[in-house]
């Protein structure tokens, strides 16, 4: 990724004398890349994704899973920063020995993860689950108590809306677009602090009318963003027809 960026940076770069205007799925990244690149906001269009609920499932509340599982479903990339998991598992397993996170990774591909975990003695708070397909994500979303996000960058951000659309409870890294994607429907917290983030899914897990009232506003936040992928395309044409 060190690699990767610089590069779709200069890419960018190269490219951006000739572009008319730009379309993101947020206002974060609207803002965000004006700052960076010092470009018009004017330039700058949000059109965000739509939000598809899983196939067959009706976006609703539901009361606590009353696992004491946490799941993190994420990929490796190091902007997911998942190397803050171990010294928050470390935590958890003080406090709230029953607590389980459930990683939708499997132990083989996460070896500093592990190396970091074995140090810390608390490999046995992780479920390694490995990847998940759709059906796969909203089980596990389904029988956990908190859905843990601690990606430090996202651009859309779907497990947010998937986490939402189970009703499952959400602890995010604060950020802008995290806030800007979850509002009142989940906890926030530093994602470089291990306590921070260990003290949020605690704050959940003891308290039970938070824990409903975050089951409730996701699904709520859902109902009143959901829109078609047609209506996405609509924007995009009216767009284009526009500049044309």
């Amino acid at each position: 990724m060190r690699v990767h960026f610089p590069l779709l940076g200069g890419y960018f770069r190269a490219g951006l004398g000739g572009v008319t205007v730009l379309t993101v799925q947020t206002e974060d990244m609207k803002t965000q890349l004006s700052e960076r690149w010092n470009i018009d906001r004017h330039k700058i269009t949000v059109i965000p994704s739509a939000v598809d609920p899983f196939e067959g499932r009706t976006v609703a509340a539901r009361p606590p899973a009353g696992t004491g599982r946490v799941c993190c479903i994420t990929s490796t990339a190091e902007h997911k920063n998942l190397a803050i998991l171990p010294q928050v598992a470390a935590r958890l397993s003080k406090r709230a020995p029953r607590v389980r996170i459930a990683l939708s990774q499997r132990q083989i591909d996460v070896p500093r993860l592990v190396t970091s975990a074995r140090a810390l003695n608390c490999m046995d708070v992780f479920e390694f689950v490995g990847c998940l397909g759709s059906r796969g994500v909203e089980d596990l979303l389904l029988q956990s108590d908190v859905a843990l996000i601690p990606s430090q960058l996202e651009s859309f951000g779907f497990h947010y809306f998937e986490a939402m659309i189970c009703g499952c409870p959400i602890v995010a890294a604060d950020r802008g677009f995290a806030r800007e994607a979850c509002e009142d429907a989940a906890l926030y917290a530093d994602a470089r602090s291990a306590d921070a983030v260990a003290a949020a899914i605690l704050t959940i897990l003891e308290d039970a009318a938070l824990a409903r009232h975050l089951s409730h506003a996701g699904p709520a936040l859902i109902a009143r963003r959901r829109g078609p992928w047609s209506l996405v395309g609509y924007d995009y044409a009216t767009l284009l027809r526009g500049i044309a």
